[in-house]
């Protein structure tokens, strides 16, 4: 019986709780009611210690170390977490958020931030820490489900490649706990998430930048790059401040301060609070038996070479011969090595005479589903007669302890991780005590000194490792030496690519700023692969996007290697897609060269990949669908640039109701954060405390500056209200024709619907494909717009010389008569473009007015999709050529010169009919006032980028929230 098909009958015996509850003494006021022997900075009440120690003991079954109780009940956070592997740094960091954010004292709720921001180097890591959390608080009675919105409930949310959830952007007010890789949350905290719509990206900028705690564990996996990266945008949040606190801890095993030396956060550094074993902590029973645990340790005669490197079966066999040499009956035995493929071979060659009852592989290269009961089948037989071949995904994170562990050579810190995966707990004698008492051994396979065998790593990385590996003959966590580690190698993210990342415009090619350097290293990235039944004609929309289950992470050497070994069946026809986010639908992958962070659609028949060895890129064999396509919460309409897929939700809604709504839900969000919430701006004088981080006096205006338009205010802060005043003009756009008549999509002309305005169509999600088709004729429109017969001159001049009111009306429908066949066809219409142009055109815009620009932005940005720049697509459909050759500006489907029709807001306000101007595309300062691109960029410098995305992301949840209210009132 496979390991796959074993699990769902194993018992589990527990071995790993059982065993640290015996060793673990009863908690006593003696060893954790001293604030002197807990070092705590500031005085702490009895009852809290008490309280939190608990708290701690219901939810892992453990009595709390002495650093976990002084991180959990010391005022602030620390920058720094330096613990040795194997003594709770994961359960240290949850609880202390948890009991900080629920169960202290109302002052350090308020100054804890919401979200609680996880993040691994290694994917394989992500699912044990995630189901880790959910135990915990489901143990204190902590519901962890948000689809309900109740208050007292929190999130626990998985970021991996596939996972599309964008639940926890709809509650941006409640607690939340987001574990994931490095891959996905820095690109996301760089406004360029790995495999999320462009429009979604400012969204999870703002939510990852505002009221939230970064965690980055085993940052010595994280590459220069990533971990840069990290130091940076703490540095920039510090200066350009941030709505609620926001703060960062690094921690790891090996630890070196160094690291963090970063351009921006190196003035940071000295002041950086520090947590680690203090002397109370050595004293410990369980840490002592921990930290003076041996592991002897063994060179062998086996080496890796540059033919091992690439053709591994000769040294998978030698290794192999070798883990069946030196396993122990009834114990566990770790083989980790370097690289996956020769991981799978070891594993070939033991599965076919297994010398262990269990055998199991262990890598990143799995989908989740089943690296997930992998690990679960390892928790069930660690401590029975098992095998286990990895490689360096186990090197964090994974609770195990094997008795023998044989390693090839890596980089010094790799190899201290790796040696707290033996004797984790000093289970183990010192000496050998019998038959069925053996040490704990180590075993070491060295690397020739060749780049080519060294891959994945650095050649003089190992040798810095061997040349103090040799002093050693025991390695535990007592007897290992402190060396300095280099600085890894990595780009540096600066100020002004920081500003250039909130644009989230395409260039004219539809390309960004590649972010890969930033995240990790330039030559150590992944894409994401999932595979699918596709029609031999191709793909359709609803194999996107792919869930979380399904999707595996595979280097880009091995898609590399993937696409030439596939090279004869992609001749014959595209097999290989990629979704294309800006069109909206899938393209054949065109380049042999695969991209960081994409995602690719494999036909199963291409094969390369099976359950139990993860992906192979040689395996023929069709590869097992793991799931049916999942209703998405991101269509690809969403996703593409024309209209919004919220617009259809089966019944009609009318556009002044929709607004109504949309004002109420944003009026009862900001509520949320008109108290608690202020801008938090740290600079060095803000940094005295060791911990603490202390709000700066916010410096926004108390009230809008020349208010034009009565609006309620729900807090001192002006931009909550302008969130407001936006949900009140931000659909306004809604009443253009180009929008209605899409809307109202096979209705007859004489319909009595069409003599209203409506917000929401009746008909479904389905049904819009074809409603959306109207945008996108483009022949039909290249037919009519290069027609003899332009659109009248007469029609447009009365509608430029017309004043607002009864005037426009009057001309309206000459106008509209003229122009409809031309609207009807446009491609890339933004309803919200046309809002803006109306909000600020009704609102002096040649006066300086930080306000009002703030509010239009805040219109124009509310599906992500127009925001800094203000520009034409290509592709889109372009205004006729009108009597005296007169050109006309367009942008987003909106031509100069259209007219909305008189409308009533949100606010029960009656706006009347207005033309739209586009004069604000070109740059400068013109008739209207200053450009759009001149506004946005002064809103910039005045907010920052994160102050700025949090609060477009404030309207944007309330848009959904009042879609989904809409929806159930329907239902």
């Amino acid at each position: 019986m496979t390991p796959l098909e074993n699990i769902e009958n194993h018992p589990n015996p527990k071995h790993l709780e059982d065993f640290q509850k015996k060793e673990d003494p009863a908690c006593t006021s003696d060893l954790i009611d001293s604030r002197n022997l807990l070092d705590l900075s500031e005085p702490v009440d009895p009852a809290d210690l008490q309280e939190f120690t608990a708290a701690f003991h219901t939810a892992t079954g453990f009595h709390p170390f002495p650093y976990q109780i002084r991180l959990a009940l010391d005022l602030g956070l620390p920058e720094l977490l330096d613990v040795p592997t194997g003594l709770g740094k994961t359960a240290a960091i949850i609880l202390a958020w948890l009991w900080k954010r629920r169960f202290a004292q109302p002052t350090v709720r308020a100054a804890t931030p919401r979200r609680l921001v996880y993040c691994l180097p290694l994917r394989s890591l992500v699912d044990q820490v995630a189901s880790e959390v959910v135990s915990w608080c489901q143990r204190l009675g902590l519901a962890t489900q948000l689809d309900d919105g109740r208050p007292e409930a929190l999130g626990v949310h998985v970021f991996m490649g596939g996972h599309m959830d964008k639940l926890w952007e709809s509650y941006p007010e409640f607690d939340q706990v987001l574990v994931g890789t490095q891959d996905l949350l820095l690109s996301r905290a760089l406004n360029r998430g790995y495999g999320l719509g462009r429009s979604r990206w400012p969204m999870d900028f703002g939510l990852l930048h505002n009221d939230v705690w970064w965690v980055f564990d085993e940052i010595q996996l994280m590459g220069g790059g990533g971990l840069f990266t990290s130091a940076q945008l703490e540095a920039f949040r510090r200066q350009y401040g941030t709505y609620g606190p926001a703060h960062t801890t690094w921690m790891s095993a090996t630890l070196a301060e160094q690291w963090l030396a970063t351009v921006d956060f190196a003035p940071y550094l000295d002041r950086a609070g520090k947590i680690g074993l203090s002397g109370q902590d050595l004293k410990h029973p369980v840490v002592q038996q921990r930290m003076l645990a041996k592991k002897a340790l063994f060179w062998t005669d086996l080496t890796v070479n540059e033919k091992d490197a690439k053709k591994p079966q000769t040294y998978a066999h030698n290794f192999a011969t070798r883990i069946a040499q030196e396993h122990q009956p009834g114990t566990l035995t770790l083989a980790i090595v370097n690289r996956v493929n020769r991981a799978q071979e070891i594993y070939r060659v033991l599965a076919q005479n297994p010398p262990a009852q269990h055998l199991l592989l262990l890598h990143s290269r799995f989908r989740p589903g089943d690296r997930q009961k992998l690990q679960s089948h390892l928790q069930f037989c660690a401590q029975e007669d098992c095998i286990v071949v990895a490689t360096q995904a186990v090197e964090a994170g994974l609770d195990i302890s094997a008795r023998t562990l044989l390693t090839e050579l890596a980089p010094w810190s790799s190899l201290v991780q790796r040696f707290g995966r033996c004797n984790r707990y000093g289970e183990a004698p010192a000496s050998f005590a019998g038959p069925s008492s053996t040490p704990a051994r180590v075993f070491v396979m060295d690397v020739d000194d060749t780049p080519d065998a060294c891959v994945p790593y650095e050649m003089q990385d190992l040798q810095q490792a061997r040349t103090w590996l040799r002093e050693l003959s025991q390695v535990g966590p007592a007897d290992l030496p402190h060396h300095p580690l280099p600085t890894p190698p990595g780009s540096v993210l600066r100020r002004r690519d920081l500003l250039d990342l909130f644009d989230t415009t395409p260039d004219l090619a539809g390309l960004d700023l590649d972010i890969s350097p930033y995240v990790r290293e330039v030559n150590d990235t992944d894409v994401q692969v999932y595979w699918r039944q596709v029609a031999q004609e191709g793909p359709d929309s609803s194999l996107w996007p792919p869930t979380h289950e399904e999707t595996c992470a595979v280097s880009l050497t091995q898609m590399k290697d993937y696409l030439a070994m596939k090279k004869a069946d992609l001749s014959r026809s595209s097999r290989v897609w990629v979704w294309d986010w800006l069109a909206g639908y899938w393209t054949g992958l065109q380049s042999k060269n695969p991209r960081p962070g994409q995602v690719y659609l494999l036909d199963v028949k291409l094969g390369g990949y099976e359950p139990e060895l993860g992906f192979i890129p040689d395996s023929q064999a069709a590869v097992p669908v793991l799931t049916e396509p999942l209703l998405s919460r991101e269509t690809p309409d969403e996703a593409s640039n024309d209209d919004d897929p919220h617009t259809f939700l089966g019944r009609r809604v009318l556009l002044t109701k929709h607004l109504e709504d949309v004002r109420t839900a944003a009026a009862d969000l900001v509520r949320n954060f008109s108290v608690t919430t202020g801008a938090t701006q740290r600079t060095d004088e803000s940094t005295k405390s060791e911990f603490t981080q202390t709000p700066a006096v916010s410096t926004e205006p108390t009230e809008p500056t020349e208010p034009t338009e009565p609006t309620e205010m729900l807090a001192a802060s002006a931009p909550l209200s302008a969130v407001v005043e936006a949900a009140v003009w931000h659909d306004a756009g809604k009443a253009h024709t180009v929008f209605q008549n899409i809307i109202n999509k096979g209705l007859s002309d004489n319909d009595p619907a069409r003599q209203q305005l409506w917000a929401k169509s009746g008909l479904s999600p389905i049904d819009s494909q074809e409603a959306n088709a109207v945008q996108k004729s483009s022949a039909l429109s290249t037919a009519r717009l290069t027609s003899p017969d332009s659109v009248p001159d007469s029609a447009l001049d009365l509608a430029e010389t017309a004043a607002t009111g009864d005037k426009v009306r009057a001309v309206e429908e000459t106008f509209t008569a003229a122009v409809v066949p031309f609207l009807e066809i446009r491609s890339h219409f933004r309803h919200e473009l046309a809002s803006a142009l109306v909000y600020l055109e009704t609102h002096q815009p040649r006066q300086s007015n930080e306000y009002r620009d703030l509010v239009a932005y805040l219109v124009a940005s509310h599906h992500g999709k127009v925001r800094l720049s203000l520009r034409s697509l290509p592709g889109e459909t372009v205004p006729p050529v009108l009597a005296g050759n007169r050109e006309r500006l367009f942008a987003r489907g909106v031509w100069d010169g259209d007219v909305l029709p008189e409308l009533t807001l949100g606010d029960k306000t009656l706006l009347p009919a207005q033309r739209l101007r586009l004069d604000w595309m070109e740059l400068g300062q013109g008739d209207g006032g200053w450009s759009w691109l001149e506004r946005t960029t002064r809103l910039l410098q005045r907010y920052g980028p994160f102050r700025l995305a949090w609060l477009e992301t404030l309207l944007r949840v309330a848009d959904w929230r009042a879609s989904a209210e809409e929806v159930k009132v329907h239902d």
